[in-house]
């Protein structure tokens, strides 16, 4: 599923171009800088939760490069060791340490903001998103 959006091409021509709304969802621009918002703010009473927070950021930039990197490699080979094959486990990996970070640390320490909740409540569906996307193999 994805969005159509119009664009114009080189010729003037403008053409229909589908964005995809699971590469959308796995963390925005906006997401990223309440992150690093709540992560400078909370610096001085909470560190240990600015330290995650400022984790979780790190996690989602480097996510969005590799989800981006993914996109263009559609083709998926599972009977080979192909690059895509590493590319997709490293996803994996990284929505999982996300999550892992997401539902033990920042959760049960963001009780007194509610926004803060929120946003990480958000970003904990966007990791189950990825990792359902990339390691559902259903029989």
């Amino acid at each position: 599923m994805g969005i159509v959006s119009i664009m114009t091409n080189r010729h003037g021509l403008q053409e229909p171009i589908s964005l995809d709304v699971n590469l959308l969802m796995a963390s925005s621009e906006v997401d990223q800088k309440y992150l690093g918002h709540f992560a400078k703010t909370c610096n001085d009473s909470n560190p240990y939760l600015s330290s995650f927070l400022y984790k979780v950021l790190g996690l989602s930039v480097l996510l969005s490069k590799k989800l981006l990197r993914a996109r263009r490699l559609r083709k998926l080979d599972t009977t080979r060791d192909t690059k895509s094959l590493q590319l997709y486990h490293h996803i994996i990996w990284l929505a999982r340490e996300g999550l892992v970070m997401i539902e033990q640390y920042i959760i049960p320490m963001s009780t007194e903001n509610p926004i803060l909740k929120v946003l990480a409540h958000k970003l904990r569906a966007s990791f189950y998103h990825i990792f359902v996307l990339f390691h559902n193999q259903p029989s």
